[in-house]
């Protein structure tokens, strides 16, 4: 009787680390941002992020959305998923954003490019707009071993003041997801198949993942549309 109780006990002990280290590793972190690239490494859910002082002296007005880059590391739908998730949370956080369209329809009519400061400064000079967000895609990628499959992107995004460059905010932050799985059966083996290569293959994952990530990384920003 003593020892079946002793074994309850283990398991149930045994289920309570378990379950104490998924908590763990689905709760997110928010760190230092010197502290957080130092432990991009470390198996938890972290942002890292900074605020400069600067960000309370002059809350931004508006904040022109740049694409996502690097162009020559990326493709275009990443960067427009991307974009899409970024316009859509700091929407919420600012009065007014310029989005992908407003600034494709700016750089078109007056035709500049936004890879050079001069052409940068003079849109943000025309639309009234007194800071920037410019954004790296870090190591997009998809990991596919046939019955599992990992979807993963990291995101370093930077507030810019537009008079004179000056950081305002900055955050990183590394997403991943799979799904998949190790079966033992043959029927198993082919469902976890299956499942890994679409969940490979899905636009909705990418979004989701840019979003979550976006949403992660913004959440410590103040609200200024409720000064």
């Amino acid at each position: 009787m003593k020892s079946a109780i002793v074994r309850v006990v283990s398991r149930v002990g045994a289920a309570l680390v378990i379950l104490g280290i998924i908590s763990a590793c689905t709760e997110t972190r928010y760190v230092d941002y010197g502290k957080g690239i130092k432990e991009e490494q470390f198996p938890v859910k972290m942002v890292a992020y900074e605020i400069s002082p600067a960000f309370y002296e002059r809350f931004p007005t508006c904040v022109l959305i740049l694409a996502p880059g690097p162009k020559d590391r990326i493709t275009d739908e990443l960067s427009q998923i991307v974009e899409a998730a970024l316009t859509r949370h700091v929407m919420r956080r600012f009065d007014r954003v310029i989005d992908g369209v407003q600034r494709k329809n700016n750089v078109e009519r007056y035709n500049l490019d936004l890879g050079y400061p001069e052409d940068r400064r003079a849109i943000l000079k025309r639309l009234k707009c007194d800071t920037y967000i410019q954004t790296e895609i870090l190591d997009p990628r998809i990991d596919y071993l046939l019955v599992w499959s990992q979807v993963g992107v990291g995101l370093e995004v930077q507030l810019r003041r537009s008079s004179d460059d000056q950081l305002l905010w900055r955050a990183r932050h590394k997403a991943r997801r799979s799904e998949g799985g190790l079966s033992l059966s043959p029927i198993g083996i082919l469902a976890d198949t299956v499942f890994s290569s679409r969940f490979a293959a899905d636009r909705e994952v990418a979004e989701s993942l840019a979003d979550d990530a976006v949403r992660r990384m913004i959440f410590p920003l103040p609200n200024t549309r409720t000064f």
